[in-house]
């Protein structure tokens, strides 16, 4: 949770409701997103995985693949947004994971 927390702060006011890029947003490449370029949906994602994992239940598992999902396609979608507002999405995205350093 402090993860999502803390990478919402340092969006500023660029941070909105909707995963379209605003007006008041510039490129963030430092912080939190200098090691994934989507640090709130990390957070998110890591409290999905715990809960899952934990849980060791069927239907949770269920729920918690199905929200990694939404994930990826969500921030793909979103990504091809980013690409259109900041001519540097490229370069920062084939240096920086999309959850995680790693993926």
């Amino acid at each position: 949770g402090g993860v999502a927390v803390a990478a919402a702060v340092m969006l500023g006011r660029a941070l909105s409701a909707t995963p379209v890029p605003n007006g008041a947003g510039e490129l963030r490449t430092s912080g939190l997103y200098r090691f994934a370029r989507h640090p709130i949906y990390s957070g998110v994602l890591l409290i999905v995985v715990g809960i899952t994992v934990r849980s060791q239940s069927w239907p949770t598992v269920a729920i918690g693949t199905a929200t990694v999902v939404f994930f990826v396609v969500k921030s793909s979608w979103e990504e091809a947004r980013l690409r259109e507002a900041f001519v540097d999405y490229d370069a920062y995205a084939a240096t920086t994971g999309r959850f995680s350093p790693w993926f």
